[in-house]
């Protein structure tokens, strides 16, 4: 008869203590796995942000001061139309303005202003496409080709066809122009104006979140706030001033901060620094990821500010030629 006989103590331990060194080892690797995804999953989320951004900035940047083949700046302005309060800040003639982050903001944007306070804005226009060609504007509802399609309360930039002469406004609700019988005829153009003002803001789905956002002032003359890309932290912007005197050259002579412009229109007695000589505008952007992926929290130090946290950043800078922006010729 065959003796039966189990496993030993010593067996059971062993057996078990190589058991658990396997698990161990499983569970260390799923865990390093489980962070190296989050890393790379979190490296990937900040770096197609990145490219969206620039996408989007540099693309409004290039559309800035375009004004169906006429400069804004050497024509003979007729009339100004004076922005309502919701629109200070936004509306203008100029193809770029900004506003340092101590400043304060226009309206629009005030109010929806990333805080604490740290960040910067932006603000381009340029006229929108199709343009309307005028048919008759004197003691009669506006007539043009194609067909009247704009709201009454859209911006427009009425400009003669040899585009000596220009104004801006809003056409009013009798859809009539407010404007003198001689300036404008038959066959001048009508073109809506298009805003964007980049800034932060908090995220629309966490308010503790900074975000990149665009105020948009339609062609139609509607408005509408948009979250472009969540995590950004900074924005700053440095424009480039072609400061040669009387007549501009479109070739920057000095980098400067939004502060450092303080009036519209460059002259004499402001050293020919405007904001009517901005020929290009650095961007930095300093985008983090959503979720705190980073081993330690030693400091990084991003445009002037310490980051202490377990947030992955990444600092991108860009330059933008404004080719909209610069003429030859200049009213000084």
């Amino acid at each position: 008869m065959l003796r039966q006989r189990g496993f030993l103590l010593i067996e059971w331990m062993l057996a078990g203590l190589i058991t658990a060194i396997i698990l161990s080892g499983a569970v260390a690797t799923f865990v390093a796995l489980k962070r190296s995804y989050l890393f790379f999953n979190q490296f990937a989320y900040v770096q197609d942000n990145a490219r969206f951004a620039v996408a989007m900035l540099t693309r409004s940047l290039r559309e800035a001061g375009y004004a169906g083949g006429c400069h804004t700046a050497v024509a003979q302005l007729t009339q100004t139309y004076q922005p309502s309060s919701s629109l200070v800040g936004l509306v203008s003639l100029l193809p770029v303005t900004g506003y340092a982050a101590q400043h304060t903001f226009p309206p629009a944007l005030e109010k929806h202003r990333w805080q604490p306070h740290g960040s910067e804005a932006l603000v381009l226009r340029h006229v929108a496409n199709p343009s309307f060609v005028l048919l008759s504007a004197v003691g009669e509802r506006l007539q043009t080709v194609p067909a009247y399609t704009l709201k009454p309360s859209a911006i427009l930039l009425l400009s003669r066809r040899d585009c000596a002469t220009m104004a801006l406004l809003r056409l009013p609700s009798s859809q009539q122009l407010p404007l003198s019988v001689g300036d404008y005829q038959r066959g001048d153009r009508l073109f809506p104006l298009t805003v964007h003002a980049f800034f932060l803001k908090p995220a629309s789905f966490d308010p503790s979140l900074p975000t990149l956002a665009v105020q948009l002032l339609h062609a139609e003359g509607g408005m509408e706030l948009a979250d472009l890309v969540p995590g950004v932290d900074d924005l700053q912007f440095t424009y480039g001033l072609d400061i040669t005197p009387l007549m501009a050259n479109g070739q920057v002579n000095r980098y400067v901060k939004a502060d450092t412009i303080t009036h519209e229109h460059a002259s004499a007695a402001n050293a020919w620094v405007g904001w009517d000589r901005v020929v290009s505008v650095q961007v930095d952007l300093v985008l983090r990821s959503l979720y705190p992926v980073r081993d330690s929290a030693e400091p990084v130090i991003l445009l002037g500010k310490i980051y202490t946290d377990l947030y992955l950043r990444q600092l991108v800078s860009f330059t933008v030629y404004l080719r909209n922006g610069v003429w030859a010729e200049r009213r000084v």
